[in-house]
């Protein structure tokens, strides 16, 4: 699939995680990506990744869509992984790195392909206004429904 191809279907679905308010998918991939700094145990780290596993079956990505978009990043990690190893870390540390690596790209993978561009730009654009006006990050519930326009 070109990216163009994954763009219409990402915004042509409509599974229950494309419905997912997009601060809520948000909130989730933050906690996520918080909780795998505290982990430090191989197996723990890929426990979160099993419900985002499931969210990919749920939205039917189609898996040669995932796999090609993470291969670039997953190749990079792999990397970066074998040159770790001849530096003496211990073999349970890199598989934890490992671990942290695949969750944190399944996880960031899944947001992005099931919440359209617009509306994350949307959401952004609020931020960035409420913040600098010294507001905080709160976000007006109207500049997410599913037909604002940015």
């Amino acid at each position: 699939m070109t990216v163009e191809e994954v763009l219409e279907w990402s915004l042509a679905a409509d599974t229950v995680l494309h419905r997912v308010d997009p601060v809520t998918k948000l909130g989730c991939l933050a906690m996520t990506l918080v909780a795998l700094l505290v982990v430090r145990d191989p197996w723990s780290a890929l426990i979160p990744s099993l419900p985002y596993l499931a969210g990919a079956l749920a939205a039917r990505i189609p898996w040669r869509v995932l796999l090609r978009l993470a291969a670039l990043p997953a190749g990079f990690l792999g990397a970066i992984l074998v040159l770790m190893l001849p530096t003496g870390v211990p073999a349970r540390d890199v598989a934890l790195y490992a671990a942290r690596g695949f969750t944190a790209l399944l996880a960031t993978l899944l947001v992005t392909l099931t919440t359209p561009f617009q509306r994350l730009v949307v959401l952004a654009g609020a931020i960035d206004a409420r913040s600098s006006r010294g507001d905080g990050p709160a976000v007006s519930p109207v500049l997410l429904r599913a037909d604002a326009r940015p």
